[in-house]
């Protein structure tokens, strides 16, 4: 998947998709991504225009649950800070601890969903496969944490084109 050109506008939306990614478990955690080398990929800057757009429409639509609403404001009020909009972020250009606030707002959003479904079990059922599969990242980005090399490591693998995460690593090894 190749990098388009980073202007501000694209790392914008580029890193949304980024963070929409993170936080739906679709990748591991680590300490480098490549999107702060070579910009946003095709695919981030899509799921940032597509999570753009669910958020625009759990805030404006009549019929979107107070609790899906107040999720997807808590999720763009703290994304704002971070999302290079305000300022640049020249030194950390996306991090996983940038997503602790908008995640409370996932959560929010994520909860009054599976507490809409109809049906208890199913909703205990998904509210499980979650929280396993949450705990399952926090088990292997902790691994992550067990020592430096273990840590350069994960951020060789996530950013091969990183430079200075492989300084890091040779020095850690």
């Amino acid at each position: 998947d190749a990098a388009l050109p980073a202007s501000r506008a694209a790392m914008i939306v580029g890193a949304h998709g980024f963070y929409a990614k993170l936080a739906a478990l679709a990748m591991p955690n680590a300490i480098a991504y490549p999107i702060a080398q070579a910009g946003p990929s095709t695919v981030e800057l899509v799921l940032g225009v597509l999570a753009f757009g669910a958020l625009g429409a759990a805030l404006v639509v009549r019929r979107t649950p107070a609790a899906v609403r107040a999720g997807a404001a808590v999720w763009l009020i703290a994304y704002v800070p971070v999302s290079q909009a305000i300022a640049p972020l020249a030194q950390v250009v996306v991090a996983d601890r940038y997503l602790l606030l908008p995640t409370l707002g996932l959560a929010l959003a994520g909860a009054a969903g599976i507490a809409a479904i109809p049906k208890q079990r199913l909703g205990a059922a998904l509210a499980a496969a979650i929280a396993i599969a949450s705990a399952a990242r926090a088990i292997d980005a902790q691994a992550s944490w067990a020592s430096p090399v273990a840590l350069w490591a994960r951020a060789t693998e996530s950013s091969p084109s990183d430079g200075a995460a492989w300084a890091h690593y040779v020095e850690a090894l």
